[in-house]
């Protein structure tokens, strides 16, 4: 096993969805496999090979889920001759030649996982603005996973062949578990924003992951599927330090921000830290036990419980003003069980001398996949004043509403939903 990272993160009507289209799905398999693709039992005893077969394993799952449109689902991944990205519409080459057609095709999506909760907005939206809704961890049979939750993509976050560990990281055209001169990347079914095509790792062609199946083509506009006037959770919109005047101070800024964007009830708003220094477990402060929903109306959590269990619903990647976030840290000071991590909280996040750490959770996962797929609240440690270097996460908040109000009506019109 060989396992590395690097450093981070035909004719065609072009952007319409043709009258009487469906809403398009997208699941991740509930089978694993090596990178020769031949090799997985759904394409046993047939002539399939590379990506042709990893499109007949993913309509082999849709087909024994039941799905509708099963021959209509293709994998989400590149070869050194074909991207990702022009798969998606039904076409092969690559995205810098047009996929092979006269301009570049635009707009196929956007997607619903198949238990109906929204993956993606049409597969420019996703790549380029960060509209990846949720991670695509649920099986062609709506089953939830976060163990072994990563897949096998070799895309990189534009949509195109990823050579970010080798120039021919695909498994010699996804034949073979023996290449010694490429290692294929993959993607997280864990995480949004570019981490599910690229998670910054590669594997050895050996190892078993999934795939990422996604109905090809064009569907409606996703609609009907956000709940608003509930307590709602944000990540700040602006950069922090473990400079913030304390917990009082993180607070403020919650409250400050959620103001500015017309939310209910501004001052209830509660930044989600815990702290070694006032032995405070990162839901000690909150009152009122949830659910939670991101500014785009999508559950975030159901209640304090599930903040502390280790992995969330939804990654909290939606700013108070309904913006979505690429690959960023909020600031928690706890440990995976929402506990204070010993010495990692900025000194009572006010910078008193000698605190040099904190610790993070990333703002567009719902767990931490080298945890075992158990943690979200710990996965980073970031120093408490020095600035972000170039490439690096930006440190955020997370901010939850406390208050007692379950339902309300919104100050302003809402953000687009999906």
């Amino acid at each position: 096993m060989r396992r590395i990272s690097f450093l981070l993160i035909a004719n065609i009507v072009v952007g319409v969805a043709p009258v009487g289209a469906a809403s398009l799905h997208a699941f991740a398999t509930s089978t694993i496999g090596t990178g020769d693709l031949r090799s997985w039992p759904e394409v046993a005893g047939t002539n399939l090979a590379g990506l042709a077969a990893a499109d007949g394993i993913c309509e082999a799952r849709a087909n024994g889920a039941n799905l509708a449109n099963s021959s209509d689902y293709v994998a989400w991944l590149s070869d050194r001759d074909n991207d990702a990205y022009c798969r998606v519409f039904g076409l092969s080459g690559k995205k810098a030649d047009n996929c092979g057609q006269a301009s570049l095709p635009i707009g196929a999506g956007p997607w619903l996982r198949v238990d109906d909760v929204p993956f993606a907005g049409t597969i420019d939206e996703a790549l380029s603005a960060n509209l990846v809704y949720s991670p695509l961890n649920v099986d062609e049979f709506g089953t939830h996973f976060v163990i072994g939750a990563e897949s096998f993509t070799s895309t990189d976050i534009d949509g195109t062949f990823n050579m970010a560990f080798f120039d021919t990281g695909d498994c010699q055209y996804w034949s073979t578990t023996v290449d010694l001169s490429g290692i294929p990347s993959l993607g997280s079914n864990v995480s949004s924003a570019q981490s599910w095509t690229f998670n910054g790792t590669g594997n050895s062609c050996d190892q078993p992951h999934h795939l990422m199946c996604l109905e090809k083509g064009f569907g409606t506009p996703l609609n009907g599927h956000s709940q608003f006037g509930h307590r709602e959770a944000f990540v700040t919109s602006t950069d922090v330090t473990g400079d913030l005047n304390g917990i009082v101070g993180a607070d403020a800024t919650c409250q400050s921000l959620a103001a500015s964007a017309n939310l209910w009830q501004p001052g209830s708003f509660k930044a989600l830290l815990a702290s070694s220094a006032l032995g405070l477990n990162i839901t000690d402060r909150i009152q009122f036990d949830g659910p939670w929903f991101r500014r785009d109306g999508l559950l975030f959590a159901h209640d304090k419980a599930e903040l502390v269990n280790g992995a969330v619903t939804l990654p909290l990647n939606v700013t108070e003003t309904g913006d979505y976030l690429g690959i960023s840290v909020g600031l928690t000071g706890a440990t995976a069980s929402g506990a204070p991590k010993p010495d990692f909280d900025c000194g009572a996040w006010a910078l008193d001398p000698g605190a040099s750490q904190a610790s993070g959770a990333l703002a567009n996962s719902i767990a931490f996949e080298g945890s075992g797929g158990h943690n979200w609240l710990d996965v980073a440690e970031l120093s408490c004043s020095a600035p972000p270097q170039p490439g690096s996460w930006s440190r955020k908040l997370f901010c939850v509403s406390d208050s007692d109000v379950i339902f309300h009506d919104e100050f302003r019109e809402l953000p687009l939903a999906p």
